[in-house]
């Protein structure tokens, strides 16, 4: 997966043969997947003359995105604020130190540019719903300001690095220069995990867990989870990031969506027809051949959640576990998808229920590429059983 990495450099991490198809690792790349990382960071020109401000930015709020040009916008005007220096600019807006008079703090103000009148309604309701939430591992959001022509808003100011250069080098880049500089890893830099990384890989993927968690007790779901977006402070705190990608679901939309996966797991056609209706991804009239073929498909995408007796078997391995690289789900599922869609009988899914099929063919792809063999049902079950006792 390609990420904007520091300063506007590309990424590519990778896992072993990560980019391999499914099913197509031999066992000894498989064990060679499970005990290094290959870090694969190819900085761009751009990268190599990232302004101090994009540096800074990166550094104070974890934000870092290409430059905008000085002369396109101009510090807001906010009562009760004084603008100390600016930061940094980036694709969203530009970044400021501030100090916030009111309670007698510096803040991050970090302006919203080019929002369309929907676009800042919705971000205006995301913003209300994460600013509720109080959590370490979630960045702090204060106030959602105007001084009449340009929006901004208000956030904790975070002192750290990003996610994967916590986990390759820590805080040296801090400790040796005041002057933050691009982290790069040459692409023949092919490490294994030392125990230093190890541990701060855990402590960090503990902690993201924790975030995660947090989000969704709040039924707000993070839509873009990634490196970049994973920023660990100084004082050892792991903050997620970018919340123009976080969505919120109301609860007649969990309801349905719960259903649909307790329908799949448990292949209930009827209940899932039902649940997909009320998720807007079927047509009330659509006709049965529509509802037959999108169940199909939704069936099909959950498939590995079923108990292991319900699970094909020329896709299970000697101790009855679902072999998930060599079922190749993803591209069966990519079938259904078209047959479904062939009917013209479907709706367009919502933005929600859009978003986390994506997450969930994201989540069963990675799965498959690094040939993993379990039964998910176990997993899943405990969280169904908690979920339908909450009624």
């Amino acid at each position: 997966t390609n990420n904007a990495m520091p300063g506007g450099a590309e990424s590519k991490a990778k896992i072993g043969e990560a980019d391999q198809s499914p099913g197509e690792c031999t066992p000894e790349e498989d064990a060679e997947a499970s005990v290094f990382i290959t870090v694969d960071y190819a900085p761009s020109a751009d990268a190599e003359n990232t302004s101090d401000l994009s540096n800074k930015a990166r550094r104070l709020t974890g934000i870092s995105h290409p430059p905008i040009p000085p002369e396109q916008f101009q510090p807001p005007k906010l009562a009760g604020y004084e603008v100390l220096e600016e930061v940094g600019r980036g694709g969203m807006g530009v970044v400021y130190r501030a100090r916030d008079k009111t309670f007698g703090r510096e803040v991050a103000l970090n302006t919203l540019q080019n929002m369309n009148p929907d676009n800042l309604h919705r971000f205006k309701g995301e913003f209300r719903t994460l600013a509720d939430i109080a959590h370490p591992n979630l960045a702090a959001l204060y106030e959602l300001l105007s001084d009449g022509e340009t929006w901004c808003f208000s956030m904790e100011i975070l002192e750290g690095v990003e996610f994967l250069e916590y986990i390759w080098s820590g805080f040296e880049s801090l400790e040796s220069s005041g002057d933050k500089k691009s982290f790069s890893v040459s692409a023949t830099d092919r490490t294994r995990l030392t125990s230093e990384r190890m541990a701060r890989l855990e402590d960090a993927m503990k902690q993201m867990a924790i975030g995660l968690n947090a989000l969704h007790d709040a039924g707000v779901l993070h839509s873009d989870i990634k490196p970049s977006n994973v920023f660990m402070t100084t004082e050892g705190r792991l903050v997620l990031l970018d919340f123009g990608s976080t969505m919120s679901c109301d609860e007649t939309f969990l309801l349905h969506l719960g259903n649909t996966i307790v329908a799949g797991q448990s292949d209930n056609r009827q209940l899932l027809i039902e649940s997909l209706v009320g998720l807007g991804c079927l047509c009330e009239d659509s006709s049965e051949e529509a509802r037959t073929t999108f169940a199909d498909f939704c069936l099909a995408l959950l498939e590995p959640l079923r108990p292991p007796e319900q699970l094909p078997a020329e896709f299970l391995n000697d101790k009855g576990e679902y072999c998930w690289g060599k079922s190749r789900l993803m591209r069966r599922v990519g079938k259904q998808a078209a047959t479904s869609a062939a009917t013209r009988h479907f709706a367009t899914p919502s933005r929600e229920f859009a978003m986390i099929a994506r997450k969930l063919t994201g989540v069963f792809t990675f799965i498959a590429v690094l040939n993993a063999e379990f039964n998910a049902f176990e997993i899943v079950q405990k969280h169904i059983v908690r979920w339908q006792e909450k009624g």
